[in-house]
């Protein structure tokens, strides 16, 4: 049984530090959408520019960015 389930939505983040371009060539076969992310780390890049290494390689390819945001959580240990 070969299952193939579509839409595949990514959301991806990334440090500076890694090789960007090489992981969305690899990921880009695979996914359908793609949201960018920010994540609050200061070695992250910013969904901004990994939208634009993106849009560069491929252009045509429906991607969305959202903005660092901070929520958070708090539970009761009771």
């Amino acid at each position: 049984l070969k299952l193939n389930p579509r839409p595949v939505h990514l959301i991806f983040g990334a440090s500076q530090d890694k090789e960007i371009t090489t992981m969305i060539n690899l990921l880009t076969p695979y996914v359908d959408h793609i949201t960018w992310v920010s994540p609050q780390y200061p070695r992250c890049a910013k969904g901004d520019d990994l939208a634009k290494i993106y849009s560069n390689q491929t252009p045509g390819w429906t991607s969305q960015v959202i903005e660092r945001r901070v929520f958070k959580v708090q539970f009761d240990s009771n």
